[in-house]
């Protein structure tokens, strides 16, 4: 069985909240891309500053959002690919 891997937004993004702090935009530094975040988008790429498995960014969906677990891990993927597409993502 492979390790878990933490995934983990490259040191180059910034993360610029709306004025509620409930959505907001990541900012490449090196790139000037912007990619926009809905609220569970934003809870996950907070997860993802720090560090997360897709285990624990799909366990905040479903605590924070009204979602079972199958769709959350559907979602936790989904975003994975596209910030990996974006090349925002390093994993450790």
């Amino acid at each position: 069985m492979k390790p878990a891997v933490s995934l983990k937004l490259r040191s180059r993004i910034n993360l610029e909240p709306d004025t509620e702090g409930e959505c907001g935009m990541l900012f490449d530094t090196q790139t000037a891309v912007i990619c926009a975040c809905n609220s569970s988008g934003w809870v996950l790429v907070e997860a993802m500053k720090k560090g997360a498995h897709v285990a624990r960014l799909t366990d905040l969906l479903t605590e924070q959002f009204d979602i079972d677990e199958d769709t959350a891990r559907k979602d936790v993927l989904s975003l994975v690919k596209e910030l990996r597409t974006l090349d925002m993502l390093e994993a450790k």
